[in-house]
């Protein structure tokens, strides 16, 4: 079904608000303030979406968009505009968030920049028969990808996919770590001058090759601060192979875990006693097992999947004195998991946003919450 709408104003994923059938149509592709023609992808009884085709009343700030598969492809939400209207937009929405609204206009918070173009350092491929590529918007459909590849991946990734495109018989996920390719097996990042960490591509990495150190590096700084002690105990949750927690290296005492990935875990207690490290990582399912804290750690790090916290874990901090380091990739459970925070005494202590993914609607937050 396609229908002509006018767009009114951004929200949040990346979609401009438009309305037809009288109810809100979510559309990706557009710019606020355009008439385009929309194709519906999705739609129940509330709301509908849509992806923009042809173009009749322009938005002046319009750019030419690189992509020859934008907006078919959903891996990206704004190759048709300027990279620095972008952030303005991506900050203008995290205010639609009332905590993060009070604490961006009233305090001083960090923001880290990445390049625009061949940031990833991995990709998940989908394979159909003859086509190599990625889903179309809220469907299982493949967009074959471009010839000259992916503007977000790096050259050795799209040139990895695409000599291999012929051979593919199943989806892969490739990583481009420290100048290498790498596919079913094990490898190793440099997470800092002192700390190389082995792991697998069955396990989590944080996705934006010129910003990984980064935000480890920031972390470790902001940690330091709020304990400022030379040893340190950290609880890691949600802690993948501990990577986080390998940025406090040098003064870290002891590490305990909990995360749900089997691998991840063996790799963890891998690297820690490689550097000699006191540790104890636990297999637990935070989401649906409730977990008993004890104030005898220096801090909390907690780097969850989309779905935030969770009920149960948030329960466990209501008569826990230990500093907080959240690492969040979506803003909304972020929001939704610092306000129950304040009711048990905890406040912000400090923000920054990590632009994890430029093009595409998603950031990364990081802040330090103190009771």
């Amino acid at each position: 079904m396609i229908y002509s709408v006018k767009t009114l104003k951004w929200v949040q994923n990346g979609f401009t608000l438009a309305y037809y059938n009288n109810k809100p149509l979510f559309v990706h592709g557009a710019l606020p303030e355009e008439v385009v023609d929309v194709e519906i992808v999705k739609e129940n009884s509330q709301h509908a979406f849509g992806i923009a085709q042809n173009i009749h009343q322009p938005n002046p700030i319009r750019k030419t968009i690189d992509c020859s598969i934008f907006p078919l492809c959903g891996g990206c939400n704004f190759r048709h505009l300027d990279y620095q209207e972008e952030i303005k937009i991506k900050i203008e929405l995290l205010k639609e968030f009332k905590e993060l609204k009070y604490y961006l206009e009233n305090h001083p918070f960090d923001y880290f920049f990445s390049p625009e173009y061949a940031y990833r350092n991995q990709v998940r491929i989908h394979y159909d028969k003859n086509k190599v590529g990625f889903y179309k918007l809220y469907s299982n459909q493949i967009i074959p990808l471009p010839k000259e590849g992916c503007k977000n991946l790096s050259q050795e990734l799209n040139q990895s996919i695409l000599n291999n495109s012929k051979n593919l018989q199943k989806d892969r996920k490739i990583f481009y770590v420290d100048g290498k390719i790498k596919e079913n097996q094990e490898f190793v990042v440099k997470l800092n001058s002192s700390v190389e960490w082995e792991l697998s591509t069955e396990c989590f990495l944080q996705t934006n090759r010129f910003l990984l150190r980064e935000w480890l590096s920031f972390i470790r700084e902001n940690a330091l601060n709020i304990v400022q002690k030379n040893h340190i105990n950290t609880l890691e949750l949600f802690c993948g192979t501990g990577i986080i927690s390998a940025s406090l290296m040098d003064h870290l005492s002891y590490i305990e875990g909990y995360e749900s990935n089997k691998v991840a875990l063996q790799y963890a207690k891998k690297n820690y006693n490689k550097y000699n490290k006191k540790n104890k990582f636990i297999f637990k399912d935070l989401y649906t097992n409730q977990l008993v804290l004890e104030n005898r750690f220096d801090i909390v790090i907690i780097n969850p999947p989309r779905k935030g916290m969770g009920k149960n874990l948030l329960n466990a901090f209501k008569d826990i004195e230990m500093p907080i380091l959240y690492s969040s990739c979506n803003p909304a459970t972020f929001h939704r998991d610092i306000q129950r925070l304040k009711e048990y005494g905890y406040k912000i202590h400090h923000i920054a946003i990590f632009d994890f993914f430029p093009r595409t609607f998603h950031l990364e937050i990081v802040a330090s919450l103190i009771k």
